[in-house]
């Protein structure tokens, strides 16, 4: 058998054992946050907006400070736009494609979203100048802690309520087990979508695939791969609150949490703003029909699924002509 075609099948064996793992992984995540969330007497969409998005949007907090310490901070911004596209359309359309629909029962998500709209786009206002520079990035942080403050104020407006615990030192022991179990499930979710992107990457240049198709497909898939094996497990498990506070808690991390600390660490010059036009403008209008879907149903039907798979089709698209 020639060398090459060893090599492909071993990707492929590595690639599939990665999928498996994130499939594991994503079931544990979702067991463990109701558990937690329980606890702390938090809905399961605040846990999930403020636990699991911190966690699946782990990849692009490492590529953001390793650009600004690498003071090239503008890689950060790029991938951040990019991220939020894909949470909005491709990874949010897969799931409820293939859930048949999701329930929007959570009443702070509905009147919320035109918060996160407004929140996704200020750092796009911000850098309208040129510059996203330390002052921005503070503002983007202070943005970032008052929205959380906010969430956490609501907390008897949630319209899942969980059964409350007692603190008692039985169930702090319940609580910091569930807790080392996410951190391990997070750990192996991470490293299993890590994987995912290396061997796609690699049996993709074995296969002759264009870099272009690598990094808008391959690698954007893999690194939102965390966002949609919680989503699926969420919504098998009939925890749909989750899979709206997962990416909804994702954007705003990407955009105020994120993008707010490089700008601190390094300010973020954009001499060319043409240059994430494109991005930019595909992101607004994910956001708007976005909302228009979200405040004006009940559910997120398989249909609108589709629609968010044509809208990130026609991104695509787009970039590789730009490009």
């Amino acid at each position: 058998m020639p060398e090459n075609k060893t090599m492909l099948y071993i990707y492929l064996i590595i690639f599939t054992s990665c999928l498996l793992v994130i499939i594991k992984s994503g079931a544990l995540l979702v067991k463990t946050l109701v558990n937690i969330s329980r606890y702390l007497k938090l809905s399961e969409y605040a846990i999930a907006f403020i636990l699991m998005a911190l966690a699946t949007s782990a990849p692009e907090l490492f590529i953001g400070l390793t650009s600004a310490m690498n003071k090239t901070p503008a890689v950060s911004l790029g991938n951040i736009i990019g991220a939020n596209i894909i949470n909005l359309t491709l990874a949010l359309g897969l799931v409820i494609i293939a859930a048949k629909g999701i329930n929007i029962t959570n009443q702070t998500a509905k009147k919320d979203a035109w918060i996160i709209f407004f929140l996704a786009l200020l750092p796009i206002l911000l850098v309208f100048d040129g510059q996203l520079s330390r002052f921005d990035g503070l503002t983007l942080l202070l943005f970032f802690f008052w929205y959380i403050s906010r969430l956490l104020k609501q907390r008897e407006k949630f319209s899942k309520t969980l059964n409350s615990l007692k603190y008692d030192i039985s169930q702090f022991k319940i609580f910091m087990k569930n807790l080392g179990l996410f951190i391990v499930g997070l750990i192996l979710l991470l490293a299993a979508a890590w994987g995912v992107v290396q061997t796609a990457s690699l049996i993709a240049k074995d296969l002759n695939l264009s870099l272009v198709f690598i990094g808008l497909v391959l690698v954007a898939l893999g690194t939102t791969l965390p966002e949609i094996s919680f989503g699926f497990r969420s919504v098998l498990l009939k925890h749909e609150e989750m899979t709206l506070g997962n990416f909804i808690g994702s954007i705003a991390f990407n955009s105020l949490f994120i993008l707010g600390l490089v700008a601190l660490i390094h300010p973020i010059q954009v001499n060319n703003f043409s240059l994430i036009a494109v991005s930019a403008l595909f992101l607004t209008f994910s956001l708007i029909i976005f909302n228009i879907f979200i405040r004006t149903k009940e559910r997120l039907s398989y249909q609108e699924g589709i629609i968010f798979l044509i809208i990130y089709g026609l991104f695509l698209t787009a970039e590789i002509l730009v490009r």
